[in-house]
């Protein structure tokens, strides 16, 4: 987000069974910046991004799920000392994860994503690797 920036994200999901197997799920958010009254050049004003998750999950025994994952967003057009830029965002990845249970609470993630779609910014692959204990 840069310095003297803050931002807050709210989302808002469901999901819902397919099958005992299958899980759908979805997510809508909107992502808001705040103002840098100390940019370099004036004040730095960025619009909100509006975003989207869909996840389908395929679930092989406890603890142990794989899904296929898209998501979108959108918008984020900035304004520096009243010049509005013609950077509005437009962006999307497809990926896929993987998660299985190593020992009891412990589980590893695997994950891979590409740039779908790409209408401003860095044109990249992502690959998410993580070692998670689950706390009960």
């Amino acid at each position: 987000m840069g310095a003297n920036r803050w931002a807050v994200k709210g989302e808002l999901g469901y999901n819902f069974p397919l099958s005992s197997k299958w899980l759908a799920e979805f997510a809508a958010g909107v992502l808001y910046v705040g103002d840098d009254d100390d940019f370099l050049i004036g004040k730095k004003e960025q619009e909100p991004i509006d975003t989207g998750q869909a996840h389908l999950v395929r679930r092989f025994g406890p603890g142990f799920w794989a899904s296929l994952n898209f998501n979108y967003f959108t918008g984020g057009r900035q304004t520096i000392s009243g010049n509005r830029l013609e950077d509005s965002r437009r962006n999307s990845k497809l990926g896929a994860t993987v998660d299985f249970p190593v020992a009891q609470g412990y589980s590893i993630k695997v994950g891979y994503a590409i740039s779908w779609l790409t209408e401003f910014g860095a044109d990249f692959d992502q690959l998410l690797t993580s070692y998670t204990r689950v706390l009960q």
